[in-house]
């Protein structure tokens, strides 16, 4: 079972015990019961059924080893079940309510594209019999929204991505690239818990705002996000499961269920991006800058209408009615770790991203493990039993080359007659 394998069961599993950790339920083993009455498709092995106390086993290994605790150590090789399960049906309706007339083949295009299904699982045909078995194709009806807020910090941050404009990437006048603005808000203080802009909007840039906000704010209990590329890759999930905090996504091409980080976007549209002059930004350090100290002076601290309030000052109310949950730079490293096997070379050197690096000669011919931070790719690690053992270091060939060399010295005396 190789490591994409077993991070996929360790979520699953995180998935169910997640309500527990999160404080959502108000017995444990009452719960455990529950859901020990259902049948589940587990990723790579298919529909099984688990007793209160495996669920109870799961909860102990978390507490004590995180998400690594959840991976199975041992590969299972089983049949794999290719059935329709609950979460799958969501996302069906969820195509077919966007779009209500939208045929039976598309919606299935839609959800291949999407990554809700695989091409050599569920086929098309199944697909269409199950709408029509279950009359799916019926316009669902709007349910009213209703306006909410969380009690205290950092139980809900909400984030979300904006397109900006076309800045200068350098000194060079000529050459101008669009940035991206990535954000979170917190839902009880409305204060912007992490943000930053990026000619790229992928996971690196996702990490660097994240850990950049969890580090001044604490860790929140729940990350609100939409289901576009940059919020459900699994490695955000995997970070999220390790650190504790409660992944959760809306339904698609619902922005208004963000309503709150929307509305700051509008905000950043009409009262910041109109005084950017794109021609005077170079780089991205300058709109960064700029974005920052606009941030502190006409946002942070300025009255906000749905909290009757500043943000700073809902913020700083709130400290004194609870605690903040922290988390160290090596944790946050840690959490968003990702993971690669290489063997090592007959020179014990292995290739990460075309860079030699060094092993120790004991590694020599076998497989290792080897993690690093996505926005610190020099920081590799060759992990052991899900701790760190040796970190690697790139090859230095003049270094090498200066090493000194041992001979046998031979006596030069004649021998004795």
């Amino acid at each position: 079972m190789d490591q994409k394998h077993r991070e996929s069961i360790a979520l699953f599993k995180y998935g169910l015990i997640a309500p527990v950790l999160n404080g959502n339920t108000k017995s444990q083993m009452k719960y455990f019961r529950e859901i020990a009455l259902k049948k589940y498709d587990v990723p790579y092995q298919g529909e099984k059924t688990f007793k209160a106390e495996t669920f109870k086993s799961w909860l102990k290994k978390y507490r004590k080893n995180g998400i690594e605790g959840l991976m199975p150590k041992i590969r299972k090789d089983k049949g794999q079940s290719r059935k329709i399960d609950d979460h799958l049906v969501d996302n069906i309706k969820n195509v077919l309510s966007t779009y209500p007339n939208i045929s039976a083949s598309a919606a299935y295009k839609i959800l291949v594209s999407e990554g809700k299904i695989r091409t050599d699982g569920i086929q098309e045909q199944t697909l269409r019999k199950f709408i029509k078995n279950n009359n799916l194709k019926e316009k669902a009806l709007k349910t009213p929204r209703k306006k909410y807020e969380k009690e205290h910090i950092n139980e809900l941050w909400i984030a979300d991505a904006m397109h900006g404009p076309y800045i200068n990437a350098g000194d060079d006048d000529k050459k101008k690239k669009k940035v991206f603005l990535i954000a979170a808000i917190d839902d009880h203080s409305r204060i912007i818990t992490c943000y930053g802009w990026f000619f790229n909007e992928n996971s690196i840039s996702l990490e660097i705002v994240l850990k950049e906000g969890i580090g001044r704010f604490g860790l929140p209990q729940v990350l609100y996000c939409d289901n576009g590329s940059l919020f459900s890759s699994s490695h955000l999930q995997l970070a999220c499961a390790r650190l504790g905090i409660a992944l959760v996504h809306s339904k698609p091409y619902d922005s208004a269920s963000r309503g709150k980080i929307e509305r700051f976007f509008r905000t950043v549209r009409q009262k910041f991006l109109p005084f950017v002059e794109p021609q005077k930004i170079r780089g991205l350090a300058y709109i960064n800058d700029y974005f920052k100290d606009w941030l502190e002076k006409e946002y942070t601290n300025h009255h906000h209408h749905g909290i009757n309030t500043s943000p700073m000052n809902r913020l700083m109310e709130d400290l004194k009615n609870t605690s903040i949950k922290r988390a160290t730079e090596e944790e946050l490293d840690q959490a968003f770790q990702i993971t690669l096997t290489r063997k090592v070379k007959n020179d014990s050197t292995v290739s990460v991203n075309s860079v030699l690096y060094e092993c120790p000669t004991k590694y020599i011919g076998k497989k290792i493990q080897i993690r690093y931070p996505s926005d610190k790719p020099e920081e590799l690690f060759i992990y052991e039993h899900e701790k760190p053992k040796h970190k690697l270091k790139k090859v230095d060939v003049y270094e090498n080359a200066n090493t000194p060399t041992f001979g046998i010295k031979f006596n030069q005396e004649e021998p004795k007659q």
